[in-house]
């Protein structure tokens, strides 16, 4: 029982105690190539963002080339630039899409064919179902959509 003397309880949780990490899902999501997502991650956090993120900087870098700020070749060259940063950190994910259909995930150099090559990436890790139930990859991504800590633990 607490007395009036007793210090304040802190309002602020530990965060050694939360149950989920946003900086370690994250940091699996985009940079670890074990575990699996479903079509549902992929959409929401690769597809959108990479589409969003891309576009927002491209406004502002053809407007700054429009008023003659930089040459159009300055901003070639700083476009080549975000769209390798996007498509950096979109290798993971799709690794672990393609590990949801039970391929292995060099799969993901498909789509560096030109057209056939993003159609087929894009309608087999966007519109096919993955494997139902556990696979060689990892458990099912709808009935375990937080694989982060597993990963972690078998990476260690």
């Amino acid at each position: 029982m607490s007395t009036p003397y007793d210090p304040p309880q802190s309002l602020v949780a530990d965060l050694h105690e939360v149950p989920f990490s946003l900086s370690r899902w994250l940091r699996w999501f985009y940079l670890s190539f074990n575990g699996r997502i479903s079509r549902r991650q992929f959409w929401l956090f690769l597809t959108t963002p990479a589409v969003v993120l891309t576009y927002a900087l491209w406004l502002p870098l053809h407007y700054v080339e429009y008023v003659h700020f930089v040459s159009a070749e300055t901003a070639g060259i700083v476009w080549i630039l975000v769209r390798g940063a996007v498509s950096l950190f979109a290798i993971s994910p799709l690794v672990k899409r393609w590990h949801d259909l039970n391929c292995s995930g060099w799969w993901v150099l498909l789509g560096s064919l030109p057209y056939a090559g993003i159609l087929i990436t894009l309608v087999a890790n966007g519109l096919v179902r993955g494997t139902v139930g556990d696979n060689r990859f990892g458990k099912d991504p709808v009935d375990h959509p937080d694989q982060s800590e597993e990963a972690f633990k078998n990476s260690a």
